[in-house]
């Protein structure tokens, strides 16, 4: 049994013929009741309970049974539970004392130093067996809460303050692993500044650890600090304007970008890479450029903070069409109407295929290819006949010509 930091007092597994106890229960004194708290992970007896200068109460060794031994023994196990979460975890074991790591019937005490000193006891249930050793044990400090528990991304250098237990002079602050400038306070509290450099980006989850001073070893659980998304801004797109054709790779210049940034257009999310705080590169799906139009792209931020920036109104321009041959490339004067067959890029479904600057009845077959219908009364006359595709606007032009023989 031991008294916790709450005032109760935990009464922790114990024995009847063929049952070990897991089962832990917390006395009220100032309510005189009984309360269940959470299992043991190991049920055990004869073993021993101190509450540590972190305010967790540790449990060593005792005779039960080891799942993974498959079989009751005296056991090396020690675990600690935390009044505040009420749950136990694994510490590390006993140590190995005349060739075993086991100990049962033993005392259990905090000392004024901060250590938890395990007394005595025995490593056998068999006769002559008892220990005169002594060991001890240095609790790690323990983080309970971090304030203020989060910043938004671009925020400057950020003080927090740490609150736990069995902080030690000396001890420092880890953000994401790496120590930062510490003041000490107390025991239970120390101050922090998280550098702007580690809140530069929204999303980010930053864990927050004590280590103490190597005079009195150990390195504390994780807190974590949340970087938070702001609502995004766009400045610029580039592209300026986009061309009607295929999948379009555009970068996005703006403000607040985060690692879970998403490029939106008209309200469709698409795939997004960030390159920094103030870049996003995406591409936009050819779905969405098959004619001139306008397009609204914004960034989402998700929570926590974000938000959706304004949107940035992008246009759809045809493109230069370009014309690489023509088939067939003549004919005979006075010809019957023929469909000519024009080979190029850039082509739309508006493209015209215009024979002496003179509109043909088109027809779209794909980016590349058009068909075209030349009647019979442009074939009288022996000569040459130029050939161009013409775009419309927006954006759009006149392809160089091609020439058509009249034999």
């Amino acid at each position: 049994a031991a008294t916790g930091p709450d005032g109760r007092i935990y009464v922790m597994g114990g024995y009847r013929p063929d049952l070990n106890y897991y089962t832990v229960e917390a006395y009220d004194p100032t309510t005189n009741t009984w309360a269940a708290a959470a299992n043991l992970t190991y049920g055990r007896w004869d073993a021993g309970a101190a509450t540590g200068p972190d305010g967790r109460i540790y449990v060593s060794g005792g005779y039960g049974f080891d799942r993974s031994a498959n079989s009751y023994r005296v056991l090396p196990y020690v675990e600690a539970y935390d009044v505040t979460t009420n749950s136990w975890s694994a510490v590390s074991s006993l140590a190995t004392d005349l060739g075993s790591d086991v100990r049962q019937q033993h005392a259990s005490v905090t000392g004024p130093d901060g250590k938890i000193y395990v007394i005595g006891g025995s490593w056998s249930t068999n006769a002559n067996t008892w220990l005169e050793s002594c060991q001890t044990y240095f609790p790690a400090p323990r983080v309970i809460s971090v304030s203020p528990n989060s910043a938004n991304a671009g925020s400057a250098a950020t003080l927090i303050t740490v609150t736990g237990a069995n902080f030690k002079s000396g001890a420092v602050v880890n953000v994401n692993g790496t120590s930062v400038v510490t003041t000490f306070v107390s025991s239970t509290q120390v101050k922090a500044t998280i550098p702007a450099s580690n809140l530069t980006k929204g999303g980010q989850v930053l864990p927050i650890s004590v280590t103490n001073p190597a005079t009195t070893p150990g390195t504390s659980n994780s807190v974590n600090f949340t970087v938070n998304y702001v609502v995004p801004t766009i400045t610029s797109v580039s592209p300026a304007s986009l061309l009607v054709g295929g999948n379009t790779p555009i970068t996005v210049t703006g403000k607040g970008f985060g690692v879970k940034s998403v490029v939106k257009v008209n309200g469709v999310s698409i795939s997004t890479t960030l390159v920094s705080i103030t870049q996003l590169n995406a591409t936009i799906p050819a779905s969405f450029l098959t004619t001139p139009d306008t397009l609204v792209l914004t960034v989402y931020n998700p929570a926590p903070g974000g938000g959706t920036s304004a949107g940035y109104t992008i246009a759809i321009n045809n493109p230069v069409p370009t014309l690489s041959s023509i088939s067939p490339t003549s004919a005979t004067h006075g010809s019957l109407a023929l469909t000519l067959t024009v080979t190029g890029t850039n082509f739309t479904p508006d493209s015209t295929v215009l024979w002496k600057g003179i509109a043909l009845t088109t027809g779209y077959v794909s980016a590349t290819q058009l068909k075209a219908s030349v009647p019979a009364a442009n074939l009288t006359t022996v000569g040459t006949a130029t050939v161009t595709v013409f775009n419309p606007t927006p954006g759009g032009g006149t392809s160089a010509a091609v020439t058509f023989t009249i034999r």
